[in-house]
């Protein structure tokens, strides 16, 4: 038994996190499917590390950096200066 985190992202962009302490993914990822999820990745990457959530305005507030890999959800939209352009 260990810690572990899953995460998806459901149609209409709402980003979900499943943690559990279990000795497989199943129950996380039932708990995505179970909320909507069509497509659940681990997010465990074979580090074995655990899984934690910093969020702005909480008592676990993100870190500038971090020594293992993160994920860092942003709700506000990028608008970068680059813009497409199609030619025929």
């Amino acid at each position: 038994m260990r810690p572990r985190v899953a995460a998806c992202a459901l149609d209409d962009g709402t980003f979900l996190l499943a943690s559990t302490t279990f000795d497989t993914d199943e129950a996380t990822t039932q708990t995505l499917l179970d909320a909507g999820c069509t497509r659940v990745v681990g997010l465990d990457r074979g580090s074995h590390a655990q899984g934690f959530l910093h969020r702005a305005g909480s008592a676990e507030q993100p870190e500038k950096r971090y020594e293992v890999s993160a994920v860092y959800v942003v709700e506000a939209p990028l608008n970068g200066r680059a813009k497409a352009t199609l030619t025929p």
